[in-house]
């Protein structure tokens, strides 16, 4: 008995320095250095041969970087309505989202979700990679509140926007907002900033769109429910919000006029049949990976120079 107890007393001493030293490895690869360079630096993007994104930080600011000052208040709205409201009062971390994520799944059993905000985003875009392990969630939870106490929520939402891609090949708002609309972000209007934010959960399948130069019925949806949501984040009433409820979406000048035949809405839902939308309500809470299809491709060479020096100031009350 006694020899059973000993036994046991080993195994538990030995999970405890398991744990133990994993916690404290955890710790001490928090990039404290990369985090802190941020404070006054920026974020270099160079695209691998697969296309992906390799990320260096540097003093210097990038010719494709836009100050958050530079960027339109409807754009700023329109991501942060999308992806996480709540992004300017939690401590980096949605504990509430957790909560209802967690009852959710005991509840009525739905996939448990990551309850990403854009803090978690940013952490697992800079450094992490996109596996779905606990222990990839814990590095991420430490890198978030490194983020959080080191850099200003303006900070992270800046450089967010600056790395985060909106199509294939496509990352930066600067890029994305030229790419599109040919404007820079801070002519960006509320329907082409709902436009933008309604691609990230997967930017190259939702920009379809660009291609056709049409919207998709959930395209439509979506622009028009992110819009009603930044009517109320920037505390418009109807009658002001009517005339950007009304605007008409460009792309590159070209005006995508909607006419859907009976054929072509019943092949538009054969084909959203494995996608109806309704993830776009949880997205930034389930811990989407990007799934890239064929879409637009990004090509620098073909943006043409723009001004970009208006200046648009935003607050958060």
């Amino acid at each position: 008995m006694k020899k059973f107890g000993l036994i046991l007393l080993l195994i538990l001493g030995l999970m405890i320095f398991v744990v133990l030293t994993s916690a404290a490895w955890m710790w001490l690869s928090i990039p404290r250095t990369e985090i802190q360079s941020l404070v006054k630096g920026y974020v270099a993007i160079e695209l691998n041969e697969e296309r992906k994104p390799l990320y260096s930080f540097v003093s210097e600011k990038p010719a494709a970087w836009v100050e958050l000052k530079d960027m339109s208040p409807e754009l700023k709205a329109a991501i942060i309505v999308s992806e996480d409201w709540d992004f300017y009062r939690h401590p980096g971390i949605d504990f509430e989202q957790i909560k209802k994520a967690l009852r959710d799944y005991i509840q009525d059993g739905q996939k448990l979700r990551g309850a990403s905000t854009i803090s978690q985003q940013l952490a697992k875009n800079l450094f992490l990679s996109h596996d779905r392990s606990f222990v990839r969630k814990l590095q991420e939870l430490l890198i978030t509140m490194e983020l959080e106490k080191t850099l200003s929520k303006d900070k992270i939402l800046e450089v967010y926007l600056n790395i985060i891609q909106y199509g294939d090949g496509l990352y930066g708002i600067k890029n994305a907002t030229q790419f599109y609309f040919r404007n820079p972000p801070s002519g960006i209007n509320s329907k082409e900033a709902a436009f933008l934010a309604m691609l990230l959960p997967n930017p190259v399948r939702y920009a379809q769109s660009y291609q056709d130069k049409k919207l998709t019925d959930y395209a439509e949806k979506t622009i028009r429910d992110i819009q009603e949501k930044m009517r109320v984040f920037l505390n418009k009433t109807p009658e002001e919000w009517s005339g950007e409820k009304n605007r008409p979406l460009r792309f590159d000048g070209i005006d995508p006029r909607i006419i859907i035949t009976p054929e072509v809405r019943a092949r538009e839902k054969r084909s959203l049949l494995d996608d109806d939308g309704s993830e776009f309500e949880r997205r930034y809470r389930e811990d989407l990976e990007l799934q890239l299809d064929d879409g637009p491709v990004f090509d620098p060479s073909s943006l043409p120079e723009i001004d970009s020096d208006v200046d648009a100031e935003f607050s958060i009350e």
